[in-house]
């Protein structure tokens, strides 16, 4: 919740669309692959969840939208755990789901 309010805090002080558009994706990342890839602290939960595309895709989304935190001299580095915290599950439930496609051959879900 700290992190959400001083993001706020710090877009309300800016003033134009354009200048806040530079705060949620810095002109220094041309595209978002790149901004991405500067986010070494994620690497660990890339690989602990590397069986979960779409929640990744969810945290590196918001890790996008916050980059600036990251990046502040200050506070930075308190800003990275406190995301890897939030990032992580609270709980999860696995299942699977077999089935059999047109060809006869079975697929299994996870």
């Amino acid at each position: 919740v700290l992190i959400f309010i001083n993001l706020n805090l710090k877009i309300q002080k800016i003033q134009g669309r354009n200048q806040i558009s530079n705060i949620i994706m810095p002109k220094t990342h041309k595209n978002p692959q790149s901004a991405l890839n500067s986010f070494d602290f994620l690497d660990d939960l890339r690989s602990k969840y590397d069986h979960q595309p779409v929640f990744l895709q969810a945290v590196e989304e918001m890790a996008l939208a916050i980059e600036p935190l990251f990046h502040d001299p200050v506070d930075g580095d308190f800003y990275r755990k406190a995301f890897l915290y939030l990032a992580e599950p609270e709980r999860m439930i696995s299942f699977h789901v077999p089935w059999e496609d047109d060809k006869g051959n079975l697929h299994v879900n996870r």
